[in-house]
């Protein structure tokens, strides 16, 4: 339900957003992202 009104792409560049300032750790961030790049190929 919460899809319709929030676009999935904004939540997740919020969420990346919030790990990058949590983390300094580049390797971290750049494996969420391939996380995340592989769940929407997977749609």
């Amino acid at each position: 339900m919460l899809e319709n009104r929030v676009s999935p792409d904004k939540i997740i560049l919020k969420l990346s957003n919030i790990i990058m300032h949590l983390s300094d750790d580049k390797a971290f961030y750049k494996k969420v992202q391939a996380l995340v790049h592989k769940n929407y190929s997977d749609r």
